[in-house]
């Protein structure tokens, strides 16, 4: 019986024991934090780092948690915290870098960056990162080297051809930016990013029939930035009264856009509506005055 007493007591304080370790406190957070309770997984994890604060993995999953909340100064604060406990870990420096990127701090998104593939070179998501931080820091050639080196790891990593596409068009490579956009748009649906931009490159190469084919996908998903291309495309083709449609929902969702303006003022006098046609000429002006650091029609799009 004494023997048996003990052996329950024994289990009784591992099993105390196993309820209170670090792997299960983590796993309990991470679970919370995967079912989208974000506030049970801030609350676990700081129990954690006020009982283990020489475990990473605490900081690093409440600044994922903050940062997945919206919260990206708190999410800095711990990503940075948990770097400085593990700093070889590449999957912390990879998530301390998305909340740069969130914040458009490309220069320090991409020194974290460095550091991620250099811990974990193979890390295809980490290259393609590298990239975007890369080409929003207007360094579009080595970021054509990391896309390409993301889709040669993981050749269906996702939106990676349109990355890569975005960066050959920014140097004026757009036939090469349409191949890698065709690319992505046959194994990507419902992403109306990536028919608008292929539809808008297609545009500027002048391949006016394969361009309405894919702004009309891009505007059908809702992408408001196709419907001035899409007006454009149309007022080209020849069918300015479907162009006018289009151009009067762009007008209407970026009242300051100068460009719809004067492409509605272009696709009315198409269509003998010559007071429409100087209203909308007289809009365009107004906002090109008040704009004149824009450059070109006062977007920076090119008409």
């Amino acid at each position: 019986m004494r023997r048996l007493l003990c052996a329950v007591t024994l289990a009784s304080s591992l099993c105390a024991y196993a309820a209170q370790s670090p792997e299960r406190l983590l796993d309990s957070a991470i679970q919370a934090f995967q079912r989208g309770d974000l506030s049970s997984a801030v609350s676990l994890t700081t129990e954690g780092a006020a009982k283990w604060p020489r475990n990473a993995e605490f900081p690093h999953v409440r600044g994922v948690a903050y940062f997945r909340g919206g919260k990206l100064d708190q999410a800095a604060a711990d990503l940075k915290l948990a770097r400085t406990l593990a700093p070889a870990d590449g999957k912390i420096a990879k998530d301390l870098a998305l909340v740069y990127l969130q914040s458009k701090q490309y220069d320090a998104a991409t020194l974290q960056l460095l550091d991620a593939v250099k811990f974990e070179p193979k890390d295809a998501l980490a290259h393609l990162l590298l990239g975007r931080a890369l080409q929003n820091s207007n360094r579009s050639l080595p970021a054509i080297t990391e896309f390409k080196t993301a889709l040669k790891l993981d050749p269906a990593i996702p939106l990676g051809h349109y990355h890569l596409g975005y960066a050959y068009a920014s140097i004026g490579k757009n036939d090469d930016a349409i191949a890698e956009l065709e690319i992505e748009a046959a194994r990507t649906h419902a992403t109306p990013e990536v028919n608008y931009r292929l539809g808008r490159y297609l545009l500027e190469s002048g391949k006016i029939e394969e361009a309405i084919a894919q702004l009309r996908k891009a505007a059908a998903l809702g992408d408001p930035e196709a419907l001035y291309d899409l007006g454009k495309a149309l007022l080209l083709h020849g069918n300015a009264a479907e162009a006018v449609a289009y151009l009067e929902k762009a007008t209407s969702s970026s009242p300051d856009a100068a460009s719809a303006y004067f492409q509605l003022s272009r696709a009315y006098s198409k269509l003998g509506k010559a007071e429409e046609s100087r209203a909308a000429l007289a809009r365009f002006n107004a906002l090109k005055a008040s704009q004149p650091g824009a450059g070109g029609m006062a977007t920076g799009r090119r008409d």
